[in-house]
């Protein structure tokens, strides 16, 4: 790429929508990308911004046509490549999208990424696609197994499903409130209404993402149940634990502000953390997975914050003063509890 001219305007206009989208008011940064994007046609970096804000706010054509620009002026870029053929794909564009991870191989022919969206693209069109999928687990066995349990899309056809969130629940045999997580996470196959803002399931996507999983070896922690792994990537609190019984712990790092969160980093729009522009399958969090016993647990769990909302004013005054010296301010809270004269019936 031959050197660019850039005006003293670029800068100001691309810091000024910086701040912007660090403070959220992302629909004000775009004319200001915009008109950077207009002074420097050819700079990648306006047009990687314009594509996730784009992405952010849901203005889809534009956020695609931003990302095809941004790879057309950095083909050799793996995160242009990845943000291009991933919104191609969730848009509803498969052949597209397989059409882009073609030509990424024809540059990077080990690229277990690729593989994986050429795979799940043909999967989609009910065609063979087992060979993609055995290539990107021998070239990348790590990648590999995070991308088919959290990101792989198992749902085919257009939907609905046949399932309500609590049918499929029960017949996975987990809570209600996990299944929609999972689902809100893209680790279980769903159909979404974006009018009722509801999922709906199908046996046949979820007996084939779990079929596909058992073939290539790769296996899930048990849900919570007696005995078993109770697996921390969700909603829990005080009251779900015993002590000794044996939890896993999924830290993930967000690859914006590096903060670690025990279980789903955001929504699949934004990162809960810091607000940025969320894509799985752009940015891949760091992981640490932690496995033990529980040894203590301590806190008032929901009951007692329920029970604390009751509190006066200045009750809550005189434990907000000893938690910020840092004193127990749990055992005065239970302690008012006590204190508190029973209500008798009318």
């Amino acid at each position: 790429m031959s050197e660019i001219d850039y005006p003293e305007s670029f800068d100001r206009l691309m810091d000024e929508a910086a701040d912007l989208m660090e403070d959220g008011d992302l629909a004000a940064a775009v004319p200001l990308l915009e008109e950077a994007a207009r002074l420097v046609p050819d700079d990648p970096e306006v047009w990687q911004r314009l594509g996730t804000v784009r992405f952010s706010i849901g203005e889809w054509d534009a956020a695609e046509a931003a990302y095809r620009r941004w790879w057309e002026i950095v083909p050799q870029n793996v995160l242009a490549f990845r943000a291009y053929a991933n919104l191609l794909f969730r848009r509803g564009k498969p052949d597209e999208s397989e059409a882009v991870a073609l030509a990424w191989l024809g540059r990077e022919p080990g690229d277990a990424y690729a593989m994986l969206m050429i795979a799940n693209a043909r999967y989609k069109r009910e065609e063979a696609y087992d060979s993609w999928l055995a290539a990107a687990q021998e070239a990348d066995p790590e990648l590999f197994e995070r991308m088919m349990t959290q990101a792989f899309d198992y749902a085919r056809g257009s939907g609905p499903g046949e399932w309500t969130s609590l049918q499929a629940a029960e017949y996975l045999e987990i809570p209600e409130t996990r299944v929609i997580e999972r689902a809100a996470a893209g680790s279980l196959p769903r159909h979404y209404n974006p009018e009722s803002e509801t999922f709906t399931f199908s046996r046949s996507d979820i007996d084939r993402r779990a079929e596909v999983l058992e073939r290539y070896g790769l296996e899930e922690v048990a849900e919570n149940a007696s005995g078993e792994v109770i697996e921390i990537d969700y909603a829990t609190d005080v009251e779900d634990f015993e002590e000794g019984e044996e939890v896993r712990v999924l830290l993930q790092k967000c690859p914006h502000c590096g903060e670690w969160t025990a279980g789903p980093l955001g929504d699949r729009e934004t990162y809960f953390c810091c607000g940025e522009a969320m894509d799985p399958f752009i940015e891949l969090s760091g992981e640490v997975e932690v496995r033990g016993r529980v040894i203590r647990k301590a806190g008032g769990g929901r009951e007692l914050a329920d029970q604390v909302r009751q509190f006066s004013p200045e009750q809550r005054a005189e434990l907000r003063e000893l938690w910020e010296e840092e004193q127990d301010w749990l055992s005065r809270a239970e302690e008012m509890l006590r204190e508190r004269p029973e209500r008798k019936p009318r």
